[in-house]
């Protein structure tokens, strides 16, 4: 069959409810300003498309992903504008064409000083519903590096969530290409991501690195006695240090 091939820089997000290939990616509209859009196959042959927009606003929105709620197959979406901002869409049958209705939430609005950027979407359980767990990469306040956070919305529309979880290392660049997986255990998230410092010389050194939540909500890392990874310091916990083929090979 035909697949809706996405354009570079683009977020595939899987079947809509209507069970129809969907690709997401970032659009400068020539006459509503910068937009997340969704284009879709028409039928399952994809011998056509449909795209529509799923955002308009005044920030460039960048660095997207999507997944579906694992709930009611909801369009979750979230992006960099340059705050977090988390979608929740559903297929709108009240017309004729295809149309989708969302509803937007800025998650960490002090990103929107720095920049967010790399989200990664899972999803845990709350007392209601499955909603989204979001680990993104955020510039530190003082412009001498960058942390990774964690956020674990407390609804499926992600208009509640508590403060993030952060990972930081004074001069270092935490928690760049984050990727957030679920233990198929017991549900603990885990997030993989890019930790890089400049060294001596100016040359920049990186290594990947991951990082384990000491429940389902990632309220704390495992082995942290506070909420801050701080690369070792007293009270902290020990990131792994993973090299190209996946092997942990040491820690700091």
């Amino acid at each position: 069959t035909n697949a809706l091939v996405p354009p570079p820089g683009s977020a595939a997000a899987g079947p809509t409810t209507a069970g129809l290939p969907l690709a997401l990616w970032n659009l400068q509209a020539p006459h509503g300003g910068p937009a997340v859009t969704a284009t879709r196959c028409a039928d399952a042959a994809c011998g056509r498309v449909e795209t529509i927009a799923l955002w308009r606003g005044a920030g460039d929105p960048r660095f997207i992903d999507a997944s579906l709620s694992p709930d009611d197959g909801a369009l979750i979406v979230a992006f960099s504008a340059p705050e977090l901002h988390v979608l929740r869409c559903v297929d709108d049958a009240r017309g004729t064409r295809w149309a989708m209705a969302c509803s937007d939430s800025v998650i960490d609005a002090q990103s929107n000083a720095y920049g967010s950027a790399y989200p990664s979407i899972a999803f845990h359980l709350t007392a209601r519903a499955a909603a989204p767990l979001i680990a993104y990469h955020a510039r530190d306040a003082d412009g001498a590096g960058g942390v990774l956070r964690v956020v674990a919305c407390a609804d499926a529309t992600c208009r509640a969530a508590p403060p993030p979880l952060e990972a930081r290392t004074h001069g270092y660049e935490v928690g760049s290409y984050p990727h957030i997986v679920l233990d198929p255990i017991d549900g603990t998230p885990t997030v993989a991501y890019l930790n890089a410092s400049a060294g001596d010389s100016g040359v920049r050194h990186s290594g990947a690195m991951t990082l384990r939540c000491a429940d389902s909500a990632c309220a704390a890392w495992e082995g942290a006695g506070d909420t801050t990874a701080d690369g070792g310091a007293a009270g902290g916990p020990f990131p792994r240090v993973v090299d190209d083929a996946g092997v942990q090979v040491g820690s700091f």
